[in-house]
């Protein structure tokens, strides 16, 4: 689903959070909530879901939305159909769409691509919409294949952790939207020839 559909009616979404309307009122802790309220996830979150769950999808997508929206599984699978949907949808909507040819929120050179996030982050005690990454060389490729190992997850967050001069706990404070646009800036930096 593209972030280019139009939004609909019962999804809100501002400052990296999604607020769903629901068609039947929910009962959380005795209150019924006649609304939700998505925040977006990050980096670290979808690793410690994935550790947690291995490769079970459902289980995996139950775990996310829940913990993004404050729900036990009980809670969460007590939802009609219609209002779990509406959640998958605010989900799919929070993590965007960056893939186009000559996004906004790239900035591209033959040494370096600045990303613009979507939701700034904390570096050395300073708010950040941007981060700059550059280009890598053959020789921080070979160093960070050797320190990562045959870990592929690992060898990634290394390599984006030094190309960007990020600390693995700014990095991994990343929305999964601003890391997917830092892995597309990375791709476009070493695929893309005439930028």
């Amino acid at each position: 689903m593209s972030i280019s559909n139009p939004i609909p009616s019962w999804l809100n979404i501002e400052d990296g959070r999604a607020v769903v309307s629901l068609s039947v009122p929910l009962d959380v802790y005795g209150e019924a909530r006649q609304a939700l309220t998505m925040r977006s996830p990050t980096v670290s979150e979808d690793l410690m879901v994935g550790l947690q769950v291995g490769d079970n999808d459902e289980q995996r997508e139950l775990l996310m939305l829940g913990s993004l929206c404050e729900l036990t599984e009980d809670q969460l699978t007590a939802l009609q159909v219609r209002d779990y949907k509406r959640l998958q949808r605010a989900y799919k909507e929070l993590l965007g769409d960056d893939s186009g040819e000559n996004p906004a929120w790239l900035k591209l050179t033959l040494e370096h691509a600045v990303v613009r996030l979507a939701a700034p982050i904390v570096r050395e005690g300073v708010k950040v919409d941007r981060l700059t990454m550059h280009s890598p060389s053959i020789r921080l490729s070979r160093e960070v294949e050797a320190e990562a190992g045959d870990d592929n997850s690992k060898l990634e967050t290394l390599l984006f952790q030094r190309l960007t001069e990020t600390t693995p706990t700014e990095l991994h404070s990343l929305t999964i939207r601003d890391y997917n646009r830092v892995r597309a800036a990375y791709f476009r930096l070493v695929h893309q020839d005439g930028v």
